[in-house]
This record gives structure tokens, sequence and C-alpha cells, in this order.
């Protein structure tokens, strides 16, 4: 990969790997129109379960319990399309907000660069309690 444990790869190679490459990041995934939020609700089992009570007792001419089914099966789906809805931004700001640093090897200088400028022969060095991906392999480790 052209670099070694103990320098890492030149600041002119990891660049050239980026450019060549890009950010090392997850794309986002499309923003859900609200049709497609309201009808997930309708996905979880609970709420199947419901639908189908509701069903089973309107075909009974059973209206009163009909309805209650139907007001349960509303409400939920109400409360949980309205959480959905408010938390989406808030999560879209946090991840914005988050960047994630990791010390890398480069030049032979370990410094502190964000998670989506690393590129492959990236050598990290990893402290406990560090969040470690199974692409990286362990080159050495030592316990305290």
């Amino acid at each position: 990969m052209g670099n070694s444990p103990a320098q890492g790869l030149s600041a002119i190679e990891a660049s050239g790997r980026f450019k060549r490459l890009g950010s090392n990041t997850i794309d986002e995934a499309p923003a859900t129109n609200l049709a497609r939020l309201a009808l997930r609700q309708f996905e979880s089992p609970l709420v199947l379960i419901l639908i189908f009570g509701g069903a089973v007792t309107a075909l009974l001419k059973e209206w009163t319990e009909a309805g209650i089914f139907l007001a349960v099966v509303l409400g939920s789906a109400s409360l949980g399309f309205f959480q959905e809805y408010r938390a989406t931004p808030a999560i879209t700001k946090l991840r914005q907000r988050l960047a994630l640093m990791v010390k890398v090897i480069r030049d032979g200088v370990s410094s502190n660069i964000e998670a989506a400028l690393l590129v492959p022969g990236d050598i990290v060095r990893l402290s406990a309690g560090s969040a470690k991906s199974t692409k990286f392999p362990t080159i050495s480790s030592a316990s305290a």
C-alpha cells in the first residue's frame, strides 16, 4: 500500500488517493416523503394485527368494537408519524454537527483528522474506547 507502520502514508500519497477515491463517507439515504412516512406507520406487526382485528369485528357487524380498533390504529399511526416527522430534522442536524475524528500516522507524525478524510492505506492509531471497523486490519496491539 506504499506505507510502513512507523511512517504511514505520505501527505502527497494520501491526497492523491483522496482525489482518486473520494470521501470516506456513507451516502445519505434520500429524504422520505410524507406519504411514505405515513404508510410506514402501518408496517408494524402489532398495527397489522389490530387492523385485522378491526376488519373481523366489522365483518361481524360489531361496530363499536370495530370503531375502537380503528381509533387505536389511527391514534398509534398519528403519534408515530408526528414523532418521526419531528425527529428527522433533528437527526439530520446532529449528523452534520458530529464530525468523527481519528488519529492517523502520516509522514511519521500522528495527527487527528476527520474520519471522512481517511483513505485506504492510512495507519489509524486506536486507544482504549476507540471504535474499530472490521475493515481495518490490525498491525499490532498491546495490552495494558
